[in-house]
């Protein structure tokens, strides 16, 4: 699986509610994001599922994203190229490390583009 994204949070944020060492513990925390997904889709080795967040904060961008993550007022899900500084210079902490983040639209349309024309409902 390509780690491109992840879940993402403060030092602080996680010292105030702290970090879950399970997804079913996402609920309890607050999220803030540019996508209104209540819940997410997981996975690592031999494992997939889906997790119910709770208490969302609504955001424009990422960018908004990142500094509302930054500012200690919740996890975000968020690229791992738009983070990467941060990490490298421990202003953020990567959520549940061993589970990756998966984009269930962009699967799908990474699997309508692939599909021969005869095949598909859509267009892009």
């Amino acid at each position: 699986m390509d780690p491109s994204a992840g879940l993402f949070a403060s030092h602080s944020y996680l010292a105030q509610a702290g970090e879950p060492e399970h997804p079913r513990e996402l609920r309890r925390l607050r999220f803030v994001g540019a996508k209104e997904a209540e819940v997410i889709t997981l996975c690592r080795p031999h494992a997939i599922g889906d997790f119910r967040t709770a208490r969302r904060t609504r955001l424009a961008t990422h960018d908004e994203t990142k500094a509302a993550v930054l500012a200690g007022r919740g996890i975000g899900a968020l690229p791992l190229a738009l983070v990467v500084d941060e990490l490298d210079a421990g202003k953020l902490v990567r959520v549940l490390p061993e589970w990756d983040l998966i984009d269930r639209q962009a699967i799908a349309a990474q699997a309508l583009a692939a599909a021969p024309e005869s095949l598909r409902m859509f267009s892009l």
